[in-house]
């Protein structure tokens, strides 16, 4: 392999080791809880494309989360990770997804009301943030936002926390911890 001259391979280098170790952690846990997932790693960005038109992912995004039938006809739940675009948030962007689907299912207004009661609890920048990135989900015809919007916040919040990049006091934390709690034994 050729060594990385500039700062910028260097670092692109070095993400993508830090992205392929989170996976590896993530799908070691996700098998415990979700023994029906699995987590694909594409090296590049034909991969990536390809796996994605097999899925009605979006093509060049940086990750995706689909549910897929297999020839047995049973559903498994497959996260597929661009290694050419990820940052150490997307894998757990994408196991979140799995994991929000799997407890709230198609629950809109429940993926609402959580986002909604989280909300509270952030701080002005953290928010701002994360609806920055969840209201890019829009419907191009009609400008309205998607019923994913809600979903992306979420799994948005979850990579943030994983990579410890919302500087999130411990008090904060702990309510976190309380609303995930109370919305858990609710659904369960």
């Amino acid at each position: 392999a050729q060594e990385a001259k500039t700062n910028e391979e260097k670092q692109s280098a070095e993400t993508k080791v830090k992205v392929l170790d989170i996976a590896q952690k993530a799908i070691k846990t996700l098998k415990s809880v979700l023994p029906d997932f699995d987590i694909v790693v594409h090296d590049n960005e034909d991969s990536f494309n390809t796996a994605m038109q097999d899925v009605n992912g979006v093509a060049g995004s940086r990750g995706n989360f689909a549910y897929v039938k297999g020839t047995d006809g049973k559903m498994t739940g497959r996260i597929d990770i661009n290694l050419s675009k990820a940052n150490a948030r997307t894998v757990a962007h994408e196991v979140a997804h799995g994991i929000l689907t799997k407890s709230f299912g198609e629950n809109t207004k429940l993926f609402g009301d959580f986002r909604n009661r989280l909300s509270r609890v952030l701080k002005s920048d953290v928010n701002k943030e994360l609806n920055d990135f969840a209201n890019r989900y829009v419907d191009p015809k009609t400008g309205q936002l998607l019923d994913v919007n809600h979903e992306e916040f979420l799994a948005e919040l979850t990579g943030m926390l994983e990579r410890q990049q919302a500087s999130i006091s411990v008090s904060t934390m702990q309510k976190i911890a309380a609303l995930i709690n109370e919305f858990v034994s609710t659904i369960t």
